[in-house]
């Protein structure tokens, strides 16, 4: 449902269940992505350090059904579960850079 709505505000969405295919997709072209969408539940510390690593002109906007200590990593945007998925849109809107056309932003 998430990437249904995101596809319909014009976003151009890769989406993956496997957390290593994320990160494979990521590595090879990390400078395609304009905002990483993460499950706190599922990443970790490091993996989010990789990704500001890789591209550090990249939003991260976590989603977290918990309180998260971030350990001083840059997070640019927190969805607490249970949101309302125009909200998740909103938060994308919101952190994609204002040069950035729709039709060229992905979100992974």
């Amino acid at each position: 449902m998430l990437v249904e709505n995101l596809t319909a505000s014009g976003y151009i969405v890769d989406n993956f269940i496997d957390r290593l295919k994320a990160s494979s997709v990521y590595e090879k072209d990390p400078d395609k992505y304009n905002i990483v969408i993460v499950d706190l539940q599922s990443t970790s510390n490091h993996e989010l350090r990789e990704i500001k690593n890789m591209n550090k002109n990249v939003k991260i906007l976590a989603i977290t059904a918990s309180e998260i200590d971030f350990n001083g990593i840059e997070i640019d945007g927190v969805l607490k579960k249970p949101f309302h998925v125009d909200l998740l849109v909103h938060m994308v809107r919101k952190l994609a850079k204002p040069t950035v056309t729709l039709a060229n932003t992905y979100c992974l």
